[in-house]
This record gives C-alpha cells, sequence and structure tokens, in this order.
C-alpha cells in the first residue's frame, strides 16, 4: 500500500492486484527455496524491489497502471428496483465456501489436536481462507504447518539427541519428505508417522534398558 502511494498509484483494485502479485511470489519463492517464516522479511523485501522496478519500467507482465479520468459530472443514476435475480457470482462464493468447509474442520480440530496449530492461530487461519480458492487457501496453510513440524521434528531430535533421526541422512530425507508434502490431510498423516516412528523408537529403547539392568527374560515377561 505504502509502496503503491509512492508511485502515485491510488486505485484500490490495482492495489489489490500488485498485492496479490506480490504475495503469489513470495509463496513460491519460499517454496522453491525451502526456507521458512526466518527468511520471510528478506524474500519480502527482495520481491518489493522487484515489484517496485517493474511498475517504473511498465513491465507487461504486471497489470498496467490505470490513469485517473477526469469526467465530467453526471446525473446520479436511478436505483434499480430488485428483479429477484441472483447473480451467478454469489452462487460461486457460496459453492467456494462449501468447497471450503471440510479442510477448515481438519485444521480447526485435527491440526490443533496434534499441535501443528494453536486454537487462536487456526482460527486466524480460517477466517483468512474467505473468498479463495479452496486449493488456494489450502496451500497457504501448507506452507505454515511444514514449518511449524520443521520446529516440533527439531526439537524432538534436540531433546531425544537424535532419536530415531540421529543420523545426517535420515534428519535431510525428513526435511525433504516435510517440504514434498502437497496438503494438509497429508501434513496430518505424516505428523502421525512421524509421531508413531518416535514412539516406537522409545518404547524399544526402554525396553533395550530394562533388559540390560534385570535381563532379557524380565523384558519378555513384562
Amino acid at each position: 500500500m505504502l509502496e503503491c502511494r509512492s508511485l502515485n498509484i491510488c486505485d484500490m483494485e490495482q492495489v489489490s492486484m500488485y498485492k496479490e502479485w506480490l504475495k503469489q511470489q513470495v509463496i513460491s519463492q519460499m517454496e522453491q527455496d525451502h526456507v521458512g517464516v526466518e527468511c520471510l522479511s528478506r524474500i519480502m523485501d527482495e520481491k518489493l524491489e522487484l515489484l517496485r522496478q517493474k511498475i517504473k519500467n511498465g513491465d507487461s507482465t504486471l497489470p498496467p497502471v490505470q490513469e485517473e479520468e477526469q469526467l465530467a459530472p453526471t446525473e446520479p443514476k436511478k436505483k434499480k428496483q430488485n428483479s429477484g435475480y441472483q447473480p451467478k457470482s454469489a452462487d460461486m462464493s457460496t459453492k467456494l465456501s462449501n468447497e471450503r468447509k471440510p479442510i477448515k474442520k481438519i485444521i480447526l480440530e485435527d491440526c490443533v489436536q496434534l499441535g501443528l496449530l494453536d486454537k487462536k492461530r487456526a482460527g486466524y487461519l480460517v477466517t483468512q481462507m474467505a473468498g479463495k480458492e479452496p486449493m488456494e487457501a489450502e496451500r497457504e496453510v501448507v506452507v505454515e504447518l511444514r514449518n511449524n513440524l520443521h520446529s516440533q521434528v527439531r526439537k524432538l531430535i534436540r531433546k531425544d539427541k537424535g532419536g530415531p533421526w540421529s543420523s545426517p541422512m535420515a534428519q535431510e530425507e525428513l526435511r525433504v519428505e516435510i517440504v514434498q508434502t502437497p496438503t494438509v490431510r497429508s501434513m496430518l498423516f505424516l505428523t502421525r508417522e512421524i509421531l508413531r516412528e518416535r514412539d516406537e523408537w522409545k518404547n524399544k529403547s526402554r525396553n533395550s534398558i530394562t533388559s540390560r539392568i534385570f535381563g532379557k527374560r524380565m523384558t519378555l515377561d513384562k
């Protein structure tokens, strides 16, 4: 908004188009570089500078800047009577809203239950999905879930001194798997698999310690 004002772009529709372009560029770059929110500020600055140059140079890949027109005063339009006709856009809005409902439920319940989001953040993400295509809205949520799962895994590795992913290769494979997970549902599946793998490792480690102290028979009887 501030950058557009500095370039004398005041048309809100134009500003909104540039904002959407910038957002898509940032998300795409983060996914391409496999980075999290820690790099958001740097990437935002880079893409903002790119947008600034494209606008100044009249780049054809951006929507053209609309010049303000001086129009002669016109008579106010007469208010049309309501014919009862509902525009198609209203039907499409309802359709998109219904398509987003299943994923909203998963975000508010399953993602919170597994600790990928807290309740407040889940509620915020759901409100931000309004008006968006289901796939676009889900893609933005997945970026955040990936970052949060990365953070969870790093904490588990530090706490368990590697745990089931003690080798650098295993950790890298897990990182790549998280980055390549494309949907919210598949993120939930992967999270459950990671937690299951850790539980199995902990149980195996606990039995191994018991065996060393009391002997194998004690472990088998138990």
